[in-house]
């Protein structure tokens, strides 16, 4: 007598081909082109096995999933777009070597995120914690990327809840002439920021000559040479002088600009890790507002897992923005602190040189210094500082000689 079992199973077996979608396609070693940097850290396309997938037809796995747009159903491993396909490799690609990165770092107290990332690429849409897509209609953004925290649902909206998401919007050319209004910073000319430098301490000296010069008359008009109105054409020749130069080469910053600018964060190893350490560091450091001291420590996490301090760098097939440097040696300057310099690489040049020092205790002690910075208020004078100095208590081998150290260090930046 044949088995139920035996017949069902049959059955199951005959019906498979009709109703494909009855049969699972079971997680499988797929191979496919992603954007690496080789061994002089030049990008270049390779064959790469893509991991930790769920079902070998889909770019979904127990930590991302990767959609297009707007969408939620994920991208599919054969999609007929090959530039798609390329993004969508290197994205999940470098994702998931980060997420391993951030498992292996030397934490205390600390665990990377547990929920399914979404990852949405050539996305234009603004983020709204409100509605969480915006501008549909009446503005589309590019060249960047964006990590953004959960939304909550919104009763009676119809606007359901979401996980943390990183987005990364497509590439778009931009004349420079067009920065200004598109939010973009334009290109550093270094004449006009060394005049600008110079004008606020050459402006007071000249205030203090004039007010000693006048009180110096008033007292000892018997030891004085030239006349006080002299004295005055001189130091406001002096002042106009300086003004023109700092005018005319601020009118020449268009030439220190590239002719077009453009930014495919999708396919820049750097600002893919930059992301994830985004969304690692948000139980500290809450997603959504760029500071210089965030946007450093982001940089920071995304140079020490390629073990390279430039970040963007020779990438310019997909990127005319300019590259990061973490051995810049640039001294401190109250104006780093402003958001205009969020993305500069002060921040992360300063973590970086304490990784040459400290070596592999670095990490410990970068990661345990989260603790004592508030997101929005901590600055880098005031609030990064402080808050490596007390990490090192903890963390250091030798408190007293390694703080000791690294008041030098500091000292060597401007503090």
């Amino acid at each position: 007598m044949i088995r139920f079992n035996s017949i069902l199973i049959a059955i199951i077996t005959l019906l498979a081909p009709i109703f494909p979608a009855l049969a699972v396609s079971q997680p499988e070693n797929i191979r496919l082109p992603v954007l690496v940097r080789d061994d002089s850290w030049r990008p270049r396309i390779q064959e790469k096995e893509i991991l930790n997938l769920d079902d070998s037809r889909w770019f979904q796995g127990s930590e991302f999933k990767l959609v297009l747009g707007k969408e939620e159903l994920p991208i599919r491993t054969d999609v007929a777009d090959q530039e798609l396909l390329l993004r969508a490799a290197t994205v999940y690609h470098h994702l998931t070597e980060a997420a391993q990165y951030w498992k292996s770092l030397p934490v205390v107290n600390w665990s990377p995120p547990k929920e399914r990332i979404t990852v949405r690429l050539e996305i234009t849409n603004g983020f709204s914690d409100l509605a969480h897509f915006e501008h549909d209609r009446y503005r589309q953004e590019y060249n960047n990327a964006l990590s953004i925290p959960a939304g909550r649902a919104r009763p009676g909206s119809g606007v359901a809840p979401w996980g943390a998401e990183i987005w990364f919007r497509p590439k778009k050319n931009i004349d420079t002439r067009d920065l200004p209004e598109s939010g973009l910073s334009p290109g550093e000319n270094p004449l006009t920021l060394a005049l600008e430098r110079l004008t606020v301490p050459v402006r007071n000296a000249t205030i203090q000559r004039l007010i000693q010069s006048a009180l110096s008359r008033i007292f000892y008009p018997e030891l004085q040479g030239p006349s006080l109105q002299q004295t005055l054409f001189r130091q406001a020749g002096t002042l106009a002088l300086m003004s023109l130069f700092l005018e005319l080469s601020r009118r020449s910053d268009r030439w220190f600009l590239e002719k077009t600018f453009y930014l495919d964060t999708a396919m820049i190893p750097e600002i893919i890790r930059h992301e994830f350490a985004h969304i690692s560091l948000s139980p500290r450091l809450e997603l959504l507002h760029s500071t210089p001291v965030i946007e450093g420590f982001a940089d920071y996490f995304a140079a020490d897992q390629g073990s390279h301090p430039k970040l963007a760098d020779r990438i310019k097939r997909y990127s005319k923005s300019l590259p990061k440097n973490g051995r810049n040696r640039r001294r401190y300057d109250p104006e780093l602190e402003r958001l205009l310099y969020a993305n500069s690489d002060f921040v992360l040049s300063l973590l970086w040189q304490i990784r040459e020092s400290f070596g592999s205790r670095a990490n410990r002690i970068i990661l345990e210094s989260t603790r004592y910075l508030q997101t929005e208020e901590s600055g880098i004078r005031d609030g990064l500082i402080g808050a490596l100095l007390t990490a090192c208590i903890d963390t250091c081998e030798n408190p007293v000689r390694d703080r000791m150290h690294m008041r030098n260090l500091f000292e060597s930046r401007g503090f």
